[in-house]
């Protein structure tokens, strides 16, 4: 198992109650998803991202799959080598968070999601279903003449 970094500047502090969020997102100058860039998180949705957006402080994400595909309109996106770039860009008052990134998060809701994949799975089903009408092109009876 990876040890957690020991510097001046981290402190680890447990789970916290969630109703208590808000206030410690307060105190941030930015929302940070610094995700590693490898196979575990090619596949991965940050939850996060949403509940970041709703703070309205700029946030900052590695270019994860679906933050680019989802929020690259609101989401300040920066590969490893120029992620520290956006930070410094944050505390220098350079970037700031979007009221249309909290608007996105407003909009969204688990309700929403869950009838957004009803709907997917629906249509998948369907189109599965079409095509089982339908006899596949190798397989078309061919008439030999006798």
């Amino acid at each position: 198992m990876l040890e957690e970094p020991q510097e001046p500047n981290i402190v680890y502090m447990g789970p916290r109650d969630y109703a208590a969020l808000p206030s410690y997102a307060a105190g941030f100058s930015a929302c940070l998803m610094p995700f590693a860039m490898n196979d575990a998180s090619y596949y991965i949705n940050p939850t996060k991202s949403l509940e970041y957006l709703a703070t309205g402080k700029p946030v900052l994400s590695t270019p994860v799959r679906d933050v680019v595909r989802q929020f690259h309109d609101v989401i300040h996106i920066a590969d490893a080598e120029r992620f520290s770039g956006l930070v410094r860009r944050v505390l220098a008052g350079e970037l700031r968070g979007s009221e249309a990134g909290v608007e996105k998060a407003r909009e969204s809701s688990w309700e929403k999601t869950v009838a957004l994949m009803t709907m997917y799975v629906s249509l998948a089903a369907h189109a599965r279903a079409q095509k089982r009408t339908k006899p596949p092109a190798d397989r078309v009876p061919i008439r030999v003449p006798a």
